[in-house]
């Protein structure tokens, strides 16, 4: 099946979720069809959900989650840190791994046959709801990033309903925000997370530049946002746009 295909049934799948079960089914599905070896769901701060800490779902076996608390790896690892500023997806061959402990990390996840290489999409929210999803893969960087670039929009959309799935069955206390935006708002917010100025975005969409800062600003006024980039972050979080290409 074509990853558009397997990823609409993923996303089926997660509407339709009803416990912690059916997740676990979904998670098997992904790291099947994706060819990823483990998946992490990490809740940091979501009302409700993280009311007693932090809330994880993932798929590494007991002896690494044991080694990861008892050396408080937590504090060491690049993902975990780099999530916490992040607002798109990155890639985490691209962190540095460069300082002793972080040598010492990613050698003592090798030793446990865990890869240091994969995805992590950071998911952002209101009053600072924050999550992250990350998947670890064994594969080449070469094949690793071959596979990113045929399949990131869906890992990304996937990442977003995972979120709101496990929100809705773990029985988070407040439901999630709902944002809508225009056709030409979600446009020029599109344009404007792959670096387009105002000017270039008025030439690409032939209107006047205006009328794009009235669309910007909109936008921005419907997702709470305090400025163009914020926007941009808040509407990626939400998958009301894609990350650029």
């Amino acid at each position: 099946m074509s990853g558009e295909v397997v990823s609409h049934l993923i996303l089926d799948k997660l509407r339709e979720a009803r416990s912690a079960s059916d997740l676990s089914i979904v998670f098997d599905d992904i790291r099947d069809n994706y060819g990823v070896d483990h998946l992490v769901y990490h809740a940091v701060n979501v009302r409700g959900l993280t009311k007693d800490g932090a809330f994880l779902r993932l798929t590494y076996d007991d002896a690494w989650i044991n080694q990861y608390y008892a050396q408080d790896y937590f504090s060491i690892d690049a993902v975990v840190e780099e999530g916490t500023r992040a607002f798109m997806p990155f890639s985490c061959s691209d962190l540095d791994w460069s300082t002793k402990k972080r040598r010492e990390f990613a050698e003592d996840a090798k030793g446990h046959s865990i890869s240091v290489s994969g995805l992590t999409v950071p998911m952002r929210g209101p009053g600072g709801q924050h999550a992250l999803f990350s998947l670890a893969s064994g594969s080449s960087e070469k094949d690793w990033e071959r596979q990113l670039s045929e399949h990131l929009p869906e890992l990304h959309t996937i990442a977003h309903h995972l979120h709101e799935a496990t929100v809705r069955i773990e029985g988070a206390t407040a439901p999630l925000e709902i944002v809508t935006l225009s056709i030409r708002e979600r446009e020029v917010l599109q344009w404007a997370a792959a670096g387009k100025t105002t000017d270039e975005i008025s030439t690409i969409l032939g209107i006047a530049e205006r009328t794009v800062r009235v669309y910007l600003d909109t936008a921005r006024h419907k997702l709470g946002a305090s400025n163009r980039t914020h926007a941009v972050a808040r509407a990626l979080s939400i998958g009301l746009i894609h990350p650029p290409d």
